[in-house]
């Protein structure tokens, strides 16, 4: 920001993260004077709480009523730049200031911090008979050898008492190191690929003339998998990398960065930054004080490194960027990629969209013009494409219980015999998503949400994916007390895992979804063991589905292709086509041929059909047809309203009230449909309901829906989410 200086007793307005008025809240500069964009600590009833020097005084209340300022905090002052962008966010999304601050403060800390800390690290020294939390510990510090942490990061994440730490120490497994309070990263340095085709140096070299131009643009890269797509964006960093500016890459899921960050190791011989919730909080105030300080060029992570305090971004790549992962359901409603863009506009970047499944709202925007286009339509060398095959589920006799066909069945066994791996997609977690007993057919849920519980038989629990609460698989009847009688109905993957080892006991089968997995450190082993060839057989979620490199997969087996197909989701095609092509290009990404097959019910269905014909944009086209007709995003522009709170009366009735007032006064911009009971009821014992505005896309609607929200007082308890552009309809 500019550099305004408000000297001692002046009054100024300090944006918090607490929601009266917005956030903006008045206060006195005490003893030291402050900036326009400096971090303060400032008191909000009985806590202190992170604010920042937003403007001049608001003079709307009495001085004498106004309290000071604690101190300024030891953190980079906000720019002009951010500062922008955190206003669009907050106008595009509908949401306070308050809540859109929150955002950005996962590296800023507020308690005092000495110059120095102690750190520790693993030692080469190996223990002998250790007990499994010290193994815990050592196996946590070893798998991140080039990261050092704090007594509080280790006892935090590993739930460890700090005597254990110490106690290792002692004996020599654990290193302690005393330096500054943020060590620096290494400088990454320019490598360009020596070994693309043809396709990727065209590719390569478009990228990097407009990384040179310092100008804004969007570009999607499209590239089937497998066509070297990360060898050519990374040309693009490398570029900015020379050009000593700085580079942020949007990953949607922690499993992609472990991978990606080996990647860029091997690349540039050096780590870059990390920002994901797998991240320790030294370690986030760490990058956070060095993005700001344009002391690190290259960062890596999820969508909330949006939010980070770049001085110099030169490029932002938005890798998978179709991913439902990248939009945030809760608190604040926003898609990384869209604020990517957005964040792009504003500082003059480049921004690389990069899927072999565009999203149908990036694919309009290169149709219409707003966006350019960079195809690559082969795999990376001798490597092709894996033939794909539908299986009618029609014309196969499967015993009941089982979900493998024995067409499928039968090419498993190839692969078994030649060495090969297969990998099993079933996007639901856990052994089964229904228990019921058969004695009076009650279904087992969740006792504060409008769920099921969901059958976890290797932790041995029921699980509600709503609220996450979990309980003992039970052997009576809750409801009729009879005991043996409660039956695990369709598939998961552990049930999937089973069937395999039924039907092939000398395989190898291995589980991957994130249930599997406690945390990154289990993630990175467990990715390493299936990719070395460990297991015959992996059953997995969509986890398994997104930019991952199994050398040894020649076979991809769809379970259930109709799965993504059922309900009223409006974009259930445009997501079931992508995590189908996705999946099904795990398949020969080497040497070996590839085979994807698709079990499904409905094998003239257009996502089936389009899938297996390989007619992508065909299908693209039809898709956007059919929500061009509809009025439906991307054509027209939709925002979804969802009322909670704990008395379901006063909810509906809320609704009611908000949909009148809407119909008197906004009728004309826009349609407003409900209140209706959302299709998941309750949540963590809040009623939820949800009203849906829909509206020509050019329709500056927003503003009218702030001031119609603030029209009518929100009842106590009752809480109001305002989704733009839902991606979801739960």
């Amino acid at each position: 920001m500019e550099e305004k200086v408000f000297e001692r007793g002046q009054v100024v307005t300090i944006l918090t993260d607490q929601p009266v008025n917005g956030g903006l809240l008045d206060y006195i500069v005490s003893q030291n004077s402050v900036q326009l964009g400096q971090f303060v600590e400032v008191p909000i009833g009985k806590r202190d709480h992170v604010g920042v020097v937003w403007s001049n005084g608001s003079a709307k209340i009495d001085r004498v009523k106004l309290r000071y300022i604690n101190r300024s905090l030891d953190a980079p002052s906000m720019s002009n730049e951010l500062k922008k962008f955190l206003i669009v966010v907050a106008s595009y999304t509908v949401n306070p200031m308050s809540k859109v601050f929150k955002l950005l403060l996962g590296g800023i800390e507020l308690k005092r911090s000495p110059k120095g800390k102690q750190f520790y690290k693993a030692s080469t020294k190996i223990l002998l008979n250790s007990t499994p939390k010290q193994k815990k510990i050592i196996r946590f510090l070893v798998n991140s050898p080039d990261k050092f942490f704090t007594m509080n990061d280790l006892t935090t994440t590993l739930d460890v008492s700090q005597s254990l730490i110490k106690k290792l120490v002692k004996l020599g497994n654990i290193e302690t190191h005393f330096g500054d309070r943020y060590l620096p990263y290494e400088n990454c340095q320019a490598v360009f690929s020596k070994s693309l085709s043809k396709a990727q140096k065209l590719a390569s070299d478009h990228l990097c003339e407009l990384v040179s131009s310092k100008k804004y643009n969007t570009t999607l890269l499209r590239g089937v998998t497998g066509s070297g797509k990360t060898e050519v964006y990374l040309d693009a960093v490398s570029q900015a990398l020379m050009m000593g500016r700085q580079i942020l890459v949007l990953v949607p899921e922690i499993a992609l960065s472990i991978d990606f960050v080996k990647r860029v190791v091997d690349r540039y011989k050096v780590k870059p930054g990390e920002w994901h919730s797998g991240i320790q909080k030294s370690e986030r105030s760490r990058l956070y004080n060095a993005v700001a300080g344009n002391k690190v060029q290259l960062v890596i992570g999820a969508r909330s490194a949006l939010f980070l305090p770049f001085v110099d971004l030169a490029l932002i790549i938005v890798d998978e960027e179709h991913d439902g992962s990248y939009k945030q359901e809760d608190v604040v409603c926003y898609n990384a990629r869209d604020m990517a863009v957005m964040r792009a506009s504003i500082l003059g970047a480049q921004v690389i969209l990069a899927s072999a499944t565009p999203s149908l709202e990036t694919w309009v925007n290169v149709e219409i013009g707003k966006y350019s286009r960079i195809d690559l339509n082969e795999r990376y060398g001798s490597a092709i494409l894996p033939a794909i095959e539908v299986i009618n589920l029609k014309e196969e006799n499967i015993p009941k219980g089982k979900f493998i066909s024995n067409t499928l069945k039968n090419e498993i066994e190839i692969r078994i015999k030649n060495s090969q791996q297969s990998l099993l997609f079933l996007n639901r977690r856990g052994y089964a998503p229904v228990t019921i007993c058969k004695m009076c057919g009650f279904q087992l849920g969740c006792q504060t949400c409008d769920a099921r519980l969901v059958q976890h038989r290797l932790k041995n629990k029921l699980m509600c994916h709503q609220c996450g609460k979990s309980e003992p698989i039970p052997a009576i009847c809750p409801n009729c007390l009879t005991s043996g009688q409660l039956r695990a109905l369709g598939p998961g993957v552990e049930k999937i895992a089973d069937e395999c080892q039924d039907l092939f006991p000398k395989a190898r089968v291995g589980i991957l979804s994130s249930d599997s997995m406690e945390d990154t450190s289990q993630m990175q082993e467990k990715f390493f063991r299936l990719a070395s060839g460990e297991f015959d057989i992996i059953v997995g979620t969509q986890l398994v589905s997104k930019g991952h490199n199994f050398p040894n997969i020649t076979l991809v087996g769809i379970i259930d292709a109709d799965l993504g197909l059922q309900g009223s989701d409006l974009r259930a095609a445009e997501k079931t086509f992508q995590s189908l092509r996705q999946v099904s290009g795990r398949a020969g990404r080497h040497k070996k041929v590839g085979k994807a097959l698709i079990q499904t019910y409905l094998p003239t269905h257009p996502v089936i059909l389009a899938i297996a014909k390989g007619n992508d944009d065909n299908f693209w086209a039809l898709e956007a047809e059919v929500r061009k007709k509809a009025g439906s995003p991307p054509y027209g522009k939709m925002i979804a309203v969802i009322l909670s709170g704990p008395n379901e009366k006063i909810v509906f009735d809320y609704g009611r009230q908000l949909v009148q007032l809407w119909m008197n006064s906004y009728q004309g911009d826009a349609e407003i449909f409900g209140p209706a009971q959302a299709p998941v009821a309750m949540i963590r014992k809040r009623f939820r309901i949800r009203l849906l505005i829909k509206c020509e896309k050019s329709k500056d609607i927003q503003p009218k829906i702030q001031k119609w929200l603030a029209r009518f007082p929100t009842p106590r308890f009752v809480k109001v989410l305002v989704d733009v552009d839902p991606q979801n309809f739960f």
